[in-house]
């Protein structure tokens, strides 16, 4: 669903312990898109986040941002890379968890991230904060043109 112009949510998977399913963004800009976390890596959600991504249509998907080495967040994102050819990043503490728990071994990291990094999708940014705390390489996302922050785990 768009939660404000450009900025959409994907909640789409399992429910493990009782928790909610996790928070997918697509952020799509004039000039391009990226998902900022990737969910399970389960082929029901795969098939939801490529449903909805080209329902919405729009931009380029240039980059999926992995906010942290759990599989909630990055476990899909070898599938949309494998699927069609999205690059990934996230932070480098969290490369090597990433790298073999959720790439196991298959790949590596497109782009490692430290913190303080800004893409630029083309009316809407998105800075990247290193955010320690729920694992090492945690990260949030501010897009400061709506005033939103996007904390994955850093904030539960």
């Amino acid at each position: 669903m768009e939660l404000e112009p450009g900025i959409h949510q994907l909640a789409h998977g399992r429910k493990p312990f009782g928790i909610p399913s996790p928070n997918v963004y697509l952020i799509q800009g004039t000039d391009a898109s990226m998902f900022v976390d990737s969910g399970w890596d389960n082929e029901d959600d795969h098939i939801a986040r490529m449903t909805y991504l080209k329902s919405v249509g729009g931009p380029p998907l240039t980059e999926i941002l992995i906010t942290h080495r759990h599989g909630d967040h990055g476990g899909g994102a070898l599938r949309i890379h494998n699927d069609i050819g999205t690059p990934t990043s996230a932070h480098r503490l969290d490369q090597a968890a990433i790298e073999a728990e959720r790439f196991g071994g298959a790949a590596t990291l497109d782009r490692v991230l430290e913190g303080g990094e800004s893409y630029d999708l083309g009316g809407l940014t998105l800075q990247v904060v290193h955010a320690p705390g729920h694992t090492v390489g945690s990260l949030a996302v501010i897009i400061p043109e709506r005033n939103v922050m996007l904390s994955a785990d850093s904030v539960l």
